[in-house]
């Protein structure tokens, strides 16, 4: 009997154990997405979304999305509870000089640069804003960390604002916008625009 009981607990103990266990990088699902990869065979936390992960094997990064309520764990190399996900990267964005062109009215070269910091992925979403907020374009930063566009603002009133210059901005990975931790914190950085 004290046998039976004492097997009882010990397999109870195992489900409790397995329930609260976080899954592990093999039960990941291939999204089916694929791009060149930034470096060496590693895996690379997706910059955008804290469910997906990148495995990279013979040049090809190999984009993975995390089970239902879990997150990617850069420390780890595995998905985790986002409690347990301690990582708290600061990006920096940079932002380079454009050009206005008043006929046709339009922007050329914005462009950033973005580090998301050690073990994510630099295909960072970007987005580039005028002054007074008015989104201008975004675009989605290359394996080296860059992102360009050009953009036709529709309102001749935003001349005034663009010659103040733009902001390129990356929103971070995570919350981090109520103060709590984040994997990436978000940046921004601020670029100047020439008239031609």
């Amino acid at each position: 009997m004290k046998k039976t009981l004492l097997s009882m607990a010990v397999s109870s103990l195992a489900l409790v154990c397995a329930l609260a266990a976080p899954a592990t990088a093999a039960s990941n699902e291939y999204t089916g997405l694929s791009r060149p990869c930034p470096g060496p065979n590693q895996y690379y936390g997706d910059p955008n979304d804290p469910t997906k992960s990148w495995e990279c094997s013979n040049g090809v990064a190999y984009q993975f999305e995390c089970p239902a309520n879990l997150w990617w764990d850069t420390t780890l190399l595995t998905c985790n509870y986002p409690e347990q996900v301690t990582v708290d990267h600061k990006s920096t964005t940079a932002a380079g000089p454009a050009r206005l062109r008043l006929l046709p009215l339009g922007l050329t070269g914005l462009h950033a640069h973005v580090d998301t910091g050690p073990g994510i992925g630099p295909w960072a979403d970007v987005t580039f804003t005028a002054a007074d907020g008015t989104v201008l374009c975004s675009a989605q930063a290359d394996g080296n960390g860059n992102a360009s566009c050009d953009a036709s603002p529709n309102v001749l009133g935003l001349v005034a604002d663009l010659l103040t210059g733009y902001t390129a901005t990356y929103r971070g990975l995570g919350d981090d916008h109520d103060g709590t931790a984040a994997v990436v914190r978000s940046s921004s950085g601020h670029g100047t625009i020439a008239l031609l």
